[in-house]
């Protein structure tokens, strides 16, 4: 059946300009009214410089998650280009496990001086003393300092996360 303009139906509802390519509503939809397009320099700032979500981003502009996502695919921007801002930024931590060395008040990071006592000495025992990483567990058994958990167990993997967070800053 043929349609305005030369256009013609598709069974399933579609309307296409051309014979051998369909247009989907979607595409309809994108080219007619692109309600976030002149907001993506905002989207980026937000995203990037001030370290939020794009559920926040979302939240704050009035467009949905997904809006958000796309929207920063297209400028080229991946959720891992900023992961690091995010997740270190203090005001807007989210993850369940917190980093050694801070503690969470009020849904913000605050330094935990009996955890950072600890990093310190993390550092000193590799950078100083030349341990490796289990050699500096071992260090810390044998000086009877308990973990997080209450325990006087230290393994390599939790001496690496400490150092490679706090090697250079403290």
């Amino acid at each position: 059946m043929k349609c305005k303009g030369g256009a013609r139906n598709i069974p399933n509802g579609r309307v296409s300009r051309y014979l051998d390519e369909p247009a989907y509503y979607t595409d309809i939809i994108e080219h007619s009214v692109n309600p976030f397009k002149s907001k993506s320099s905002k989207i980026a700032e937000m995203y990037l410089g001030r370290g939020l979500s794009a559920a926040q981003v979302g939240a704050e502009l009035g467009i949905s998650k997904t809006a958000v996502l796309e929207r920063l695919h297209t400028l080229g921007i991946r959720n891992e280009a900023s992961k690091g801002a995010r997740m270190t930024n203090p005001n807007n931590y989210r993850a369940t496990v917190l980093p050694y060395g801070y503690r969470k008040v009020d849904g913000q990071l605050v330094a935990n001086k009996k955890e950072l006592r600890i990093c310190r000495l993390v550092v000193k025992l590799i950078n100083e003393q030349k341990l490796s990483l289990q050699g500096a567990a071992r260090e810390l058994m044998q000086q009877n300092i308990k973990n997080r958990n209450g325990n006087v167990w230290w393994d390599h993997s939790m001496v690496r996360g400490i150092f490679k967070r706090w090697n250079g800053k403290i």
